[in-house]
């Protein structure tokens, strides 16, 4: 058939699986938990710190009722010392556990204590909506009453039983597609490709396909590096900024862009009329007549055809067919052993692609959105530098054979090299000093070993890194660090990076995300990326060598086929047992295992505890 035309539909596929992925922001929100005044309100009661000047054991004493119940309650309050002022109130700790609308019925103890509360401690306006406006942030105060409320938030979505199955299955469908759809442009572009040039410039032209290839991921990361500086669900919380872990981008916004541009022209690719129909594609010469230059072939020449001259058609015939050209082209060494060095390839590559930017962002302590732009800027354009070298060097030297694949065997040792090189650099940024301090000691997490964290309940905070003036001493989060609420006023309105008092367990009282000190981590980053520039020029070079290797092993009639197998088997064998493979393996216990992950284990095992409960 068409191939402009099979590509075309190809292409509308990938514009269609991408517009699908990114549908899932949209199909399936996020909800938000809002809790009731009334709710609100009862927190800020509860708080006895609240209680005016003057108000305490005597005045609810005053306030008990003479009933028969309150006699026993009245005679043990009786007994604790005057000048123990508020010792009295851990009668009641029992009651302060619970919601005051659900308090059984007879609970008479509870309901005076309540009472007495909501004369004495009542909660305005302005008291609920800066705790409304609390309880949303990105960070956590040492404050039982906020850190209660986020607990019961965090209980309540515990809860809701909220699956995750709606996306996720629409994100693999749209993988699906996407896969099927992406191995049309390259199993039939190479061979359409080598049909129209001439083999001595065939090295160049597969160049500039690659390199147009290669600028599609360096435009990706253009746009990583703008979506990732946006939240993902329009305004972000309050404090949080790119640069921190619990940041999420507007991830979806490049599939919709993707998807929306290459939708038109795919179409008009698929609408490309169909060559005229003249025996192998060439004119027939008349002795004397001018050399008529052959027209584009869009359909291959080389397919093979039955007695008859036609192309088989039936579903058994195409089944015999694809049967015996795959038994065909599997049964070639050279095709054999390319492909086997192309998935062992691929499976080193793609845990390193996966986790580069985030290690990158942890490493050396820098935004997502950075780490993006650096990858496309420097790794990319590195890369695509390597190709067309590597094409040039083929064009000159006219390698072919086992001098082609010397020099893939070459370029790919010393790209490993440089990888291998990079494994050396690093530095001591805010997130791996935070990890270091919780595999030391789980102190951080643990608030009963620090004096100054008493009654602060930082359980369950979220992630926000923080440090004191020196920059030294990092802490899980403003909780973690004993910071009380002072202003909050002035900590809502500032819409720069806040700055927290009143921090009892920093030096200085006050520490800061802006505090932190990344060391010489920019220095080190510039030589990582150094090395990644030169690895990627030299990993570069072999690509050209290593597609006309392939091309090469195989019959002209087979190459479609060819390179549409090896794709399915690269991803079959090189990129899905990455996923089964990465559990097993025994990393080091940097801060994403020490730190985060254990605070998500202190979060499902709430919501385990929630539900038996």
């Amino acid at each position: 058939g068409n191939r402009a035309r099979w590509i075309g539909g190809g292409c509308i596929l990938i514009a269609i699986a991408n517009l699908l992925i990114s549908s899932s922001h949209f199909l399936f929100p996020v909800k938000t938990i809002e809790l009731n005044t009334s709710t609100l309100e009862w927190q800020i009661e509860s708080d006895i710190r609240r209680l005016p000047v003057g108000t305490g054991f005597d005045q609810f004493l005053a306030e008990l009722p003479a009933e028969q119940w309150a006699q026993p309650l009245r005679y043990k309050l009786n007994n604790y010392p005057q000048e123990a002022s508020t010792s009295w109130l851990s009668e009641f700790d029992q009651c302060m556990e619970k919601d005051w609308n659900l308090v059984e019925n007879g609970n008479e103890t509870c309901l005076a204590f309540y009472r007495f509360l909501r004369k004495h401690n009542t909660a305005n306006k302005k008291d609920v909506d800066n705790l409304r406006s609390l309880s949303t942030t990105s960070y956590a105060f040492c404050d039982k009453t906020l850190n209660a409320l986020r607990g019961m938030i965090e209980k309540i979505r515990c809860n809701k039983n909220v699956s995750n199955m709606g996306p996720t299955a629409t994100i693999f469908f749209g993988l699906l597609i996407l896969g099927i759809g992406r191995t049309m442009p390259f199993s039939l572009g190479l061979p359409l490709i080598d049909d129209n040039v001439k083999k001595t410039n065939l090295p160049l032209y597969f160049a500039g396909m690659f390199c147009i290839r290669i600028m599609g991921p360096m435009l990706g990361f253009w746009m990583g590096s703008v979506f990732n500086k946006l939240y993902y669900d329009g305004e972000a919380p309050h404090g949080i900024t790119p640069r921190d872990p619990m940041w999420i981008g507007r991830w979806w916004q490049g599939f919709m862009l993707i998807g929306g541009v290459l939708f038109f022209p795919s179409v008009l690719l698929f609408c490309f009329r169909n060559p005229k129909s003249t025996e192998n594609n060439q004119e027939k010469l008349v002795e004397g007549e001018e050399k008529v230059p052959r027209r584009l072939a869009l359909v291959d020449r080389h397919l093979e055809k039955s007695e008859n001259g036609n192309i088989p058609k039936s579903f058994n015939a195409l089944s015999s067919d694809f049967q015996n050209n795959i038994l065909t082209v599997f049964k070639r060494p050279i095709y054999r052993w390319a492909m086997i060095g192309r998935i062992i390839d691929v499976l080193a590559f793609k845990g390193f692609h996966i986790f580069l930017p985030k290690y990158l962002e942890l490493q050396f302590g820098i935004p997502q959105y950075i780490v993006n732009r650096l990858m496309g800027v420097v790794g990319i354009v590195a890369f695509a530098v390597g190709v067309l070298c590597g094409s040039l060097l083929m064009r000159k030297l006219r390698l072919q054979g086992r001098r082609a694949a010397l020099l893939v065997a070459i370029t790919g040792a010393f790209s490993a090299c440089f990888s291998i090189l990079n494994s050396t650099v690093g530095c001591k940024s805010t997130m791996t000093a935070l990890g270091e301090s919780i595999v030391q000691s789980r102190s951080h997490l643990n608030p009963t070993n620090f004096n100054c964290l008493k009654g602060c309940y930082c359980e369950g905070s979220p992630l926000y890194p923080v440090c004191d003036r020196s920059g030294l001493n990092v802490f899980f989060s403003p909780c973690h660090a004993g910071c009380h609420i002072t202003n909050i006023t002035s900590i809502l309105n500032n819409q720069k990076t806040p700055i927290f008092d009143s921090c009892k367990c920093a030096d200085g009282g006050k520490v800061s995300r802006d505090f932190c000190n990344e060391g010489d981590c920019m220095n080190k980053l510039y030589w990582y990326f150094g090395n990644m520039a030169i690895g990627g020029i030299v990993g570069g070079m072999g690509v050209v060598p290593g597609v006309l290797i392939m091309l090469r092993s195989v019959p002209p009639k087979h190459r479609s086929i060819s390179l549409g197998f090896n794709g399915f088997l690269v991803s079959l064998l090189g990129n899905l047992p990455f996923y089964f493979i990465k559990p097993l393996y025994k990393r080091r216990k940097y801060f994403l295992r020490n730190s985060r992950d254990s605070l998500l284990l202190e979060l499902k095992i709430a919501c385990l505890h929630s539900v038996i409960n």
